[in-house]
């Protein structure tokens, strides 16, 4: 390789390093590589030395085994190799885990002559990747442990989800409805199967149904694809049995506080003129009682 086949990767914004094999010293870096690892390319370093030299560890802070580095495998494989466990420690204190590709070069023999390693800064997409995974903790949390129900059904009516501890009082967990028409299920229902059709109809809206003894408050959106054509259901429906139990409670309480104020009232109302009339009575005995026999 010369200078005039590696002038062009200089401003890239992708890390390049170029090294002469088998030994592994460097004959070319771009700008890229020297921003992402705090650090110039050393001429000096030979591919043992790569761990070291340029502070590259594994995810656990071990420094990076020599016959993994991208170099060493696309040197004994003689195939482009991708490596996604390598983390550099530069000398500011940051840590840059990182995506690198090896691409052997080989001469008109087929002999490789260097490796051509690419390597970008992934620190975005793991940092993506760990909130993706904590939302999805706290979801599986909400989802396993919270009356909910999380479902979704395909054009025809056949459930593609069905996650949720609002499964149990049907008597049936997650993942065991999927694969199973909801027109079928619900053949009893008939205000089921209407709610499903109007919402592969295109409609958006909520409604509440009764199962047995669970009664869920659901909320149906349609599903669209990339073209915009109607593809499915999805659906979120919430398990408020205890709490229309709790109304129900509720509502008979309040009933029978009103019936207890409504009795005081009339106690009250009572007692008035019934005070007068006992004493009235208590006069006219006291008078009889003065009267000579």
């Amino acid at each position: 390789m010369n200078e005039s086949e590696l002038w062009m990767l200089g401003d890239l914004p992708i890390g390049v390093w170029v090294a002469r094999a088998p030994e592994g010293r460097i004959v070319y870096s771009n700008r890229a590589f020297e921003e992402i690892l705090g650090m110039p390319a050393d001429p000096r370093s030979v591919i043992e030395d790569i761990p070291t030299t340029y502070r590259v560890h594994d995810p656990s802070g071990n420094p990076y085994p020599v016959e993994r580095l991208p170099f060493s495998r696309a040197l004994a494989t003689g195939t482009r190799v991708t490596v996604d466990d390598m983390v550099i420690h530069r000398p500011d204190g940051r840590r840059v885990p990182m995506r690198a590709f090896g691409e052997p070069v080989k001469n008109s023999a087929g002999v490789v002559t260097h490796v051509i390693v690419a390597f970008i800064d992934i620190s975005d997409e793991i940092r993506a990747r760990a909130e993706r995974a904590e939302l999805e903790t706290r979801l599986q949390v909400v989802v396993n442990h919270a009356p909910v129900v999380a479902w979704s059904a395909d054009r025809e009516g056949i459930i593609t989800l069905s996650e949720g501890a609002g499964l149990r009082p049907l008597g049936v967990s997650s993942g065991e409805l999927v694969g199973q028409s909801v027109f079928t299920l619900y053949r009893d229902h008939p205000t089921i199967a209407a709610y499903i059709r109007r919402a592969l109809a295109g409609d958006t809206f909520w409604y509440t149904v009764q199962v047995g003894e669970a009664v869920y408050e659901s909320w149906i959106t349609p599903v669209r694809n990339a073209a915009g054509e109607l593809d499915g259901i999805r659906a979120v429906s919430n398990d408020v049995s205890e709490i229309r139990k709790l109304q129900a409670r509720t509502i008979q309480a309040d009933r029978i506080m009103a019936l207890g104020t409504l009795a005081a009232s009339v106690a009250h109302e009572i007692n008035n003129p019934l005070t007068y009339v006992l004493a009235y009575l208590e006069e006219l005995e006291r008078r009889e009682a003065e009267q000579p026999r």
